[in-house]
């Protein structure tokens, strides 16, 4: 629950090697189309604060990747539980969508909607008040403090009637460096952020109306983000975990593969429906214009089945599917317009 939400973190910088600001106009925009690529193998040396520093990390390598879409939350299923977001992302998962409030003074998360607990049903869930990406302007030595609560219920289908997840959280930031850092996509001025996260996880079911504790954890995050102000770039340049005990990097480690596009807009998402949905032996996808492929992936994200031709409605036979939860991708060009889950039944 706590990582790839869409996000760490964002930004980056070219140009002199210099000591940066970053502001809320070098952040993400309405309408990028972000490029994000996670090392799973590598490792790479964390260094302590400071000034003037520099860092090579180009030797990291693509393990798997993911496109994250900025737009309006007027373009996004769900937008209307936000009112106070200017910004939503959608990884075209199929999951949901991601609401953000970006401003001078910070950009914070302010919740998601979608079946986030993968079981069918879609709902919102909120940052009780915001779960804090970075603070702003962001620059060498700033320091933040934020917390936040999530709060949520529902239903597993199975086990217990309701189960609730509770998370309690607290932020401590610091801008620890700054200096020049070289990724696979150049060289850039950049300044460092460390976030500290200290949650503490709480789960219960409910069966007949009685409370079972099935979980209570704490635990410290330590997130080291590289920000810049280069605003044709506007997302994390390179992000990752640090374990002060160990001293070692932990977990996947994020980095900017393209700078951003703006393909991205209010009509680029297509309105598409699936029919029927559960489906057992065909699935028919119709579309207002003209799709030039269609894919449906299984829950790893592998493709299964594939419809090339140009036209209004796919009908794809599903019949030797196993059961369970697929996902639908339609595309113009090839330009992914559209994703939806479906269940094999």
């Amino acid at each position: 629950m706590k990582k790839h939400l869409l996000f760490g973190a964002l930004f980056m910088a070219t140009g002199t090697f210099a000591q940066i600001t970053v502001t809320e106009n070098d952040l993400i925009q309405v309408s990028d189309v972000v490029e994000q690529a996670y090392d799973q193998s590598t490792t790479i040396n964390h260094t302590s604060g400071g000034t003037d520093l520099t860092w090579n990390y180009d030797q990291v390598v693509e393990d798997s990747a993911g496109v994250l879409n900025i737009g309006k939350p007027s373009w996004a299923t769900g937008g209307a539980n936000f009112p106070n977001a200017n910004l939503y992302g959608d990884d075209n998962s199929g999951q949901g969508n991601v609401f953000f409030r970006k401003d001078a003074s910070a950009l914070d998360l302010l919740g998601l909607y979608g079946d986030i607990t993968d079981n069918g049903n879609d709902q919102a869930v909120y940052f009780a008040s915001q779960n804090r990406v970075t603070p702003l302007p962001l620059t060498y030595s700033t320091t933040d403090q934020n917390s936040y609560v999530l709060d949520f219920t529902f239903e597993p289908g199975q086990n217990f009637d309701s189960i609730r997840v509770k998370q309690e959280a607290d932020q401590d930031f610091e801008a620890d460096a700054w200096g020049e850092l070289t990724t696979p996509l150049g060289t850039f001025d950049a300044i460092r952020l460390m976030k500290k996260e200290v949650t503490i996880d709480s789960v219960w079911g409910y069966v007949s109306g009685f409370e079972q504790l099935i979980d209570d954890s704490k635990d410290s995050t330590y997130t080291y983000s590289f920000f810049t102000d280069d605003s044709s770039v506007r997302y994390t340049l390179l992000e990752y975990d640090f374990n002060p005990m160990t001293q070692q990097v932990v977990g996947d480690i994020m980095w900017l593969k393209a700078k951003p596009t703006t393909s991205l807009t209010e009509n680029s998402k297509e309105k598409f429906s699936l029919y029927p949905n559960p489906a057992t032996n065909e699935l028919s996808i119709s579309t207002k214009t003209e799709q030039k492929r269609v894919e449906i992936l299984d829950m790893k994200g592998k493709v299964v089945k594939r419809s090339n031709k140009e036209q209004l409605v796919h009908t794809i036979d599903v019949s030797r599917l196993e059961k369970g939860m697929y996902f639908v991708k339609i595309y113009s060009n090839e330009q992914q317009t559209g994703t939806k889950k479906f269940m094999k039944q």
